[in-house]
């Protein structure tokens, strides 16, 4: 190896004149690139430039910091279609106070990057609850909801009867104890808010596939989606003008239009649970069978497995687990259309007290009259209903990944209804490849005091997230 031209160099997100001296080898720094700051469009052209010049990325920082990257980007990434370079230049997105149905819409992408505010550790009753029809009904539907939510979640009876399912073991921490006592009954009243209760979603995308799901969003069928599309699309024009000056076409956008449509799973009707797959065996069995036999756990299928056929699986699902199940990208996991018809999953009534769950069962009951007799599409009405209701589910994937999804969903932290599909899937996998061995819980008992553990903690010592 030449030591005189052999150099790794790591930009890690602290760009300052530090950063730029040691990148330089500690020569002077012009004044320009003492106050700059290498951002996404600066990174994407220093990676870009290796492509048309063998020299250093210390020789190319000088260039890009003292002539700028817009004008490359303008020229290179939009106007000439060199849309790799576009790869290379990241940004992270805060959207903030939007309904849970637009942060699945952006997460609505197998190259997503990001996390959200959970519903499984974090108490919604203080957030706002969207009325998008901004009608008296419409409030009213909304008001009931968070009504029964706050009711729950500060029921003493639910949380004793939780408690008298779930006595705690010799050795478990009070506190962690408490806290995943806490985590259950929000695992249970999750299923009473609305799709349109606020949350916060963290989105983290290069240059170019900002601008490609921007396109997507800002034809989406549900009027709010299209609202923080063109809010998301404004705030990176103004920092990012060159990159992100794409015209597009009316054509471009009509097609878009409907494929956002017919991206909806929302068959006339469906099966509890459906497995199929198109996997070709003999080459399983000749090229892999040694790979199914041995793989230890926590260790993932390789790639190229997912050449031999895939794996289609349906079910029902509730939409608060919908949201856990989304976030398996090496699926594809189709959008799905909850409807009143198809009804609320019975777990979430199946944990309340008989009390509890009379109520809840009234309160469904005049909620769907209400909810139906809304003046809106199917894909606004979605807005008024809770997390409860269910709707069939399609997801497909090569063996890899319905493998890795099916492990790690049967574990007893993830959510019940969840779980309890991964265990039919788990199953199903056994007997379709018996060779490969998989490593699930299958155990009914789904309770687990380890979720007191899943936090990330302030310095108040209050749960944020999962």
């Amino acid at each position: 190896m030449n030591q005189s031209t052999t150099r790794v160099v790591i930009l890690d997100g602290s760009e300052d004149a530090k950063l730029l001296a040691a990148i330089c080898d500690g020569r002077d720094l012009t004044p320009t690139m003492a106050k700059s700051n290498l951002d996404a469009e600066a990174r994407a052209m220093l990676q870009a430039l290796y492509s048309r010049s063998p020299k250093s990325v210390v020789e190319h920082v000088r260039k890009v910091v003292e002539k700028g990257a817009d004008q490359f980007m303008r020229q290179y990434y939009v106007n000439y279609g060199h849309k790799s370079i576009g790869d290379c230049g990241f940004v992270t997105i805060f959207v903030e106070g939007c309904s849970m149905l637009v942060a699945k819409a952006i997460q609505d992408n197998r190259l997503y990057n990001g996390q959200e505010a959970s519903t499984r550790y974090l108490d919604f009753s203080e957030l706002p609850f969207l009325n998008p029809l901004d009608t008296e009904n419409g409030q009213a539907i909304i008001d009931n909801w968070r009504t029964f939510y706050e009711l729950g979640t500060s029921s003493e009876e639910l949380r004793a009867d939780i408690k008298k399912r779930f006595p705690q073991k010799s050795g478990e921490k009070d506190a962690t104890y408490e806290r995943a006592i806490s985590a259950r009954i929000f695992d249970v009243m999750r299923g009473f808010l609305p799709f349109s209760a606020t949350t916060f979603v963290a989105w983290t995308t290069n240059l170019r596939q900002a601008a490609d799901k921007i396109a997507i969003l800002r034809n989406h069928p549900l009027a709010e989606v299209r609202q923080f599309a063109e809010v998301i699309l404004a705030k990176l024009k103004g920092r990012y003008p060159s990159s992100f000056s794409h015209k597009p076409s009316m054509a471009q956008d009509d097609y878009l239009e409907i494929a956002n449509l017919l991206n909806y799973y929302d068959p006339d009707s469906a099966s509890d649970f459906t497995f199929e797959h198109s996997i070709d065996m003999d080459s399983l069995n000749l090229l892999c069978i040694g790979l199914l036999r041995s793989r230890p756990k926590h260790m993932e299928l390789p790639g190229f497995m997912e050449d031999l056929g895939q794996v289609r699986v349906s079910f029902m699902l509730d939409g608060g687990s919908w949201r856990d199940l989304q976030r398996h990208r090496a699926c594809i996991v189709r959008f799905p259309l909850f409807r009143t018809t198809w009804g609320f999953y019975p777990w979430y009534l199946d944990q309340l007290t008989p009390e509890l769950k009379e109520k809840a069962e009234r309160l469904i009951a005049s909620q769907t009259e209400l909810i139906d007799k809304l003046p809106a599409s199917p894909i606004t009405q979605q807005c008024y209903l809770a997390m409860g209701f269910q709707a069939p589910m399609l997801v497909t994937g090569g063996l890899p990944a319905i493998v890795y999804m099916t492990e790690l969903r049967t574990g007893k932290t993830v959510h019940p209804t969840l779980r309890q599909r991964a265990q039919q899937i788990a199953l199903e996998l056994q007997k379709t490849f018996p060779e490969m061995p998989l490593h699930v819980d299958l155990d009914p008992n789904d309770w687990d005091a380890k979720r007191g553990t899943q936090t990330i903690m302030t310095s108040d010592d209050k749960a944020i997230n999962d």
